[in-house]
């Protein structure tokens, strides 16, 4: 079976399913939705697994990176999941913009 990335839209877990002689690759996430047909499973994994180069997703990402907060309260997060079990998680503008960038470079869910 060929390997699915996790979705680019969302970083969610993604299925392949035979639907009556097609393939159907679709996220699992419940609040994305996003998903592709195809006849083969290759075929099906070479368009779920493209990415496309997005200069402007770039840019935002390295913005981001530049304006992040330095401070970590509780120690020294360098990646969203450093910040598991923190209970400061919720309201910490480090947290999200990690979250947010490890979606958007695609890091989510590998």
């Amino acid at each position: 079976m060929a390997e699915l990335k996790p979705c680019s839209h969302c970083g969610g877990h993604a299925l392949a399913a035979d639907c009556a002689g097609a393939i159907n690759v679709t996220c699992q996430n419940p609040g994305c939705g996003i998903e592709c047909v195809a006849s083969t499973i290759e075929e099906a994994a070479a368009i779920w697994n493209h990415r496309a180069d997005d200069p402007l997703k770039q840019r935002v990402c390295e913005t981001l990176e530049r304006i992040m907060p330095d401070e970590c309260y509780a120690g020294e997060a360098r990646a969203a999941a450093d910040c598991d079990g923190c209970e400061l998680r919720d309201g910490c503008d480090r947290y999200v913009a990690l979250k947010v960038l490890a979606e958007w470079q695609g890091e989510a869910g590998e």
